[in-house]
This record gives C-alpha cells, structure tokens and sequence, in this order.
C-alpha cells in the first residue's frame, strides 16, 4: 500500500477545482459544502442529498473535491447513507486514494469506516466503501493527525464490527492491537470497550485481540468499560463484561499453545503453509472441544477448507465458508521460501509416483517441513524491513526510534536496534564491546523483526523531527538544517528526502538551544518549545506560577490571532507579545510532540509531589 509521506514528497494544501491525475497524496483547503439557493432561503447551511437542485450541484464538474469532502463531514444520515456516492465523485475529479481533508485530516478510508454508525449510516453501503477504497490502493495504517486514530480505530468506536472485519483482513491482523494516545496508547480493544461496541469487541477477541493488554493507565479493556445508569446501557455493559471475562479466561487457557507458537516462530496473522500444500493465514491456535491437543485454525487463501471458522456450534475464529480448516499445531510451517520449495517439490512427488519407479534415494539433504524454531535464522532482511529513523514499538510496550537494522555478532538472523524513550533497555547500543549506535546507557535494546511493529505507520521513513512539523502542517519548513548535527545518523536520510528545499529562518529565541533536542536527559516543557495548543501551533514563552490561581501554568504565543492578551493578565506581566496572541493555560491544554504536557517535567513532577 502507499505510503501518504514517503520518500522525496510531503503534504501540502491545495485546491483542485479540475481533474487531474496525481500520484501524490494532498491535504485540501477547508471549503463550505455547495448549497442550492432554495436551502439556503430555508437558513440551512447543510447539504441536503434529498434536494433535486443540491443533488444537481454535487453532480457539476466545478464542484471542487474539498466541497465534497465538506458534505463528508455532515453527520447525518441523509450525508453518511450516501457514502458511496459521494467516494466516486471525489475520485472522478482526479483525488488520490489518499486525499486528506483539510479540516479534520481524515481520509477516505477514515470518513468510509465511520459510515456505517447504527442509526446515522448504512453498513452495507460503509463496507462497500470500504472494499472500493481499499481496492484502490487506500492505506489502511493512516491516521488522522489530530485523533491518531486509525481506520480501525474509528471502525471500533462507533462499532461497524463488518467494517473492522474488512480492515483487519487488508492489514492481515497486524495492527490489531495498534495504540491509539488520544485513548492513553489502548488498543482498538480498548476503544471498543470505553463505547460499549460490543460487536466489534467480540470481532477483535476472535481474531486475536490481547485481552490483557495495558494502556499508561495499566487499565486493561475490561476495565475501561464504564458505569452508567442507563438502563439499556448497563444491560450492554454487563454483556461486554461478560465477554471479556470468557476471552480472559479463554486466553489463559491458550498460554500453553503461545508458548507452542513462539517455538515455532509463529503468531495469529503469520501466512503458513498447512500440511506442506494449502496456503492462509493463521486465525486460531489452542485447545478446542471437538479434540484433545493444541490445533490451529487457518483461513485458506483458496475455498477448499471445510468451515467458516466454527465447529460443532462453537466459533474459534471468522471467516468466509470452505475458506476455514483446522489442523494440529504440528501440520503448519511459516510461509517462506523454504516452505514454498517444500510444497512444490511435494505436489510434483505427488504426480510423478504412480508413473515413475526410481532406485533408493539419498534424503539426509531433506530438511523438514515443519519449521520447529530451532532452526538458524536467516541472515537476510525481512520482506517488511524498517527503516533507520523510523519510529516502532518493541514487544507491544515500549516505544522508541529505529537506529540499526542488520545481522549482528552476538545472534543469528536479522536483528533492530532500538533507542527507547525510557530508560527501560538493556544497554547503550553496544554489546560484548562492539557499538552498533549510540545512546544513552540503559536506553538501547535489540530485537528480532518479530518483536518489532511501527509506531506510526503512516509516516514512514520520516524522521522524528520532520514528522513533528508535518503533523502540525508548518508548510513553510520543508527540510532540516545541516548543522543540526545532533540528530544522529538519521539526519542524512532526511536532508536527501528535502533536497532542494529552503526553511525559514527561525525567531531568534530559538538560536540558544533546539527545543526539540532531548541529548540533556528525559524530554521536558521549556521556554522557546514549539507545542500544540487548542489544534493550534504556538510557542511556550513563560513557565511558573500565576496570581489568580494555585499551581504551575504555560504563557503560551499563539502562531495567529486566536489568543486573549499580550501576555499579561490584570496588570501583571507574565510575558510580553502581540495583542490577542498570548494565552495562560493549564499543562494539560497543550501537547508537546503527541505527549500531554501535564504528563512531562516539570508539571509531573509537581503532580508527584502533591501526592
């Protein structure tokens, strides 16, 4: 799938009012959507699908694509029904699959996931959407820069469990349990839970989710689920409960088969091969009623299993009928290359038997077809290499910065090096005395590709840094300085992605130091830090306490009007800018690189304090 940021492009708004033919994703200017005069005499505002004359206008060539996108944002029934329609009109005038809208920087994929909502769209109509998009090329790993949610994400939280279903077939399950940080890094499990969608919790618990996955606040899904005093939600509360308590009972039971997988090299969503002949992908594995032992359930790539998944009534996993068989654990092999060579080699035995009769074979060159885990580990890269700079999570728990990719000294196979956030790792990219990168003691770690998911998929291959300005759409800054030479070895990487470009130059109060270096120790909240307050871009001019209230608070300039002073607030300066661009804020308005400045020194440490 294509990446939205890659390579040698990066967003930037435009207005599209022709067709044409792009091969570069756009954010698109915000715009009202084109209302007929009748509606607007009527003092309506909105589109309206059901008017003859609007309907016309949605038709016309001049309605530019961000029109559209703005009747996307309409959340009504009469708009979301008609989701489909309104998908074709904005690649008929030349979008890219993976357009954004200027307002809420959702994709297609994102406003089609959502769609489906009980009681505002239709289902049907939402997957249909959803197939077309995803056959067209749509990434599923985007995310909305505002929400950092992802397709899946919007799917669980307004519970279109046959839309869920789509999404985690087109990312064959690896971003089941993607962390979202507007939900405190939970899962799509956990958003499920916090909404109450059931379905889609039910959907995600069989194809794998973690039912005992931790969000910062150690809350596991479960105990996301709120209290309410509906009556008709706390009978859906207490359904939801009752499901989680059976998958984490469930899951308990299956400990045995993921100690099974993980000697095997294997986890739910690997491709294998079944029996050394029939090729899918890896839906189930553990205990069952219909025998005694450890069986994995396969979704065939082709329809000749035997079931949709269930057996004697009971459901191990989704998928289409005769597109399901189980087989015990010892009958399945990875999906590679030696697998491939094996199936071949045994269908073509197969066929020339019964014609051919040959002498004693010599078979100590055979290797297994079952692929056991003991096995050396290949020493070339992974078909889903990442990228030095690339931001990942190692293990599904700690997060961090890609700095090595490659074989090491002290193991065999493909090894990433990883420079943590924390100092949760084992060393400072060096191991028996050979450094492979650098950082700090106790904050490098290495991992095997297994271990090692990307962070944020959508913004691969960007560094850190340019991310940062990118998601906060600093259109003018398209490429780093050269003397930043503190970066790391990443920096290399993001001059050639920018060549060419220019920057601005930055106030002078950002001469003294980079407030995006973090070499001192922990990142922290300081004087000259660009940041993120009310979805706006503003810089921290004052850090302290305040006379009209207890505690530490921000003086922050906004970038455009959109404060309420000077910096000063009842004839006490704090600090001093234009009218109308200063603010006083709570920590906990603002956010410094996606992380809540209230959960950062020195507001955290204050917090910890007063404990």
């Amino acid at each position: 799938m294509n990446n939205v940021i890659n390579g040698d492009s990066h967003f930037e708004v435009v207005d599209f009012s022709l067709p044409q033919e792009r091969n570069v994703a756009k954010i698109h200017p915000v715009s009202e959507p084109n209302v007929c005069s009748n509606c607007l005499q009527e003092q309506s505002q909105q589109f309206n699908p059901d008017c003859h004359l609007c309907f016309q206008l949605l038709l016309e060539p001049s309605t530019s694509i961000s029109e559209i996108f703005a009747i996307l944002r309409q959340w009504n029934s009469e708009s979301q029904s008609r989701i489909l329609l309104l998908t074709e009109e904005i690649l008929k005038r030349g979008a890219h699959i993976n357009d954004r809208d200027g307002l809420t920087d959702m994709t297609l994929l994102h406003y089609a996931s959502r769609s489906g909502a009980e009681g505002v769209g239709n289902v049907e109509t939402s997957c249909q959407t959803v197939q077309l998009v995803l056959e067209r090329g749509a990434d599923v790993y985007i995310r909305c820069r505002w929400t950092n949610m992802a397709a899946i994400h919007y799917a669980a939280f307004f519970d279109v469990a046959p839309v869920l279903q789509l999404l985690l077939k087109a990312s064959d399950s690896i971003d089941i349990d993607a962390p979202c940080s507007i939900y405190e890094n939970g899962g799509p499990l956990h958003i499920a839970a916090i909404n109450l969608s059931i379905e889609c919790a039910r959907l995600l618990i069989a194809m794998g989710a973690d039912c005992t996955l931790k969000d910062d606040l150690g809350r596991i899904p479960f105990n996301c689920i709120p209290e309410t005093t509906s009556e008709d939600l706390k009978e859906k509360a207490e359904r939801l409960r009752l499901l989680l308590r059976e998958a984490i009972a469930q899951m308990n039971d299956r400990i045995p088969s993921k100690v099974t997988l993980q000697s095997l090299g294997l986890k739910i969503g690997d491709k294998v091969i079944v029996g050394g002949v029939k090729s899918g992908t890896l839906r189930f594995c553990g205990t069952t009623q219909f025998a005694q032992g450890i069986w994995a359930g396969i979704e065939l790539d082709e329809p000749v299993g035997k079931n949709d998944g269930s057996i004697g009534g009971v459901t191990y996993f989704h998928c289409s009928k005769e597109y399901g068989i189980f087989a015990p654990i010892s009958k399945i092999t990875k999906y590679n290359d030696e697998a491939r060579t094996n199936s071949a080699c045994s269908n073509r035995k197969s066929s020339c038997s019964s014609n051919v009769q040959s002498s004693k074979l010599d078979v100590s060159h055979v290797t297994a077809k079952v692929d056991t885990g003991l096995r050396v580990a290949r020493s070339y890269p992974p078909t889903d290499c990442y990228k030095v700079g690339e931001r990942v999570i190692v293990a599904g728990k700690k997060s961090g910065t890609l700095r090595f990719s490659g074989t090491t000294e002290f193991a065999s196979g493909w090894w990433y090096g990883i420079e943590l956030d924390h100092p949760l790792g084992r060393n400072d990219g060096s191991v028996n005395g050979k450094a492979y990168f650098v950082c700090k003691p106790n904050f490098g770690v290495f991992a095997p590709s297994s271990k090692v998911k990307r962070l944020y998929c959508s913004f691969a291959s960007i560094h850190p840094i340019q991310v940062y300005l990118n998601v906060y759409r600093i259109e003018q800054i398209t490429t780093l300085k050269e003397q930043n030479t503190d970066l790391g070895s990443a920096n290399n990487s993001s001059q050639n992605m920018n060549r060419g470009s220019t920057i601005k130059a930055r106030p002078s109060s950002f001469k003294s130091r980079n407030p995006f270096d973090t070499s001192a120790g922990e990142m922290k909240v300081q004087e000259g830090m660009t940041v993120l307050c009310n979805n706006e871009l503003a810089t921290v001019r004052f850090i302290g306490d305040v006379h009209f209230e207890d505690g530490l608070w921000l003086g922050v300039e906004m970038r455009k009007l959109s404060g309420r002073n000077d910096g000063s607030i009842q004839g006490r300066r704090y600090f001093t800018c234009k009218s109308g661009h200063g603010l006083l804020v709570r920590p906990n308005k603002v956010t410094v690189r996606g992380i809540n400045a209230a959960n950062l020194p020195p507001f955290n440490e204050q917090s910890n304090s007063n404990k």
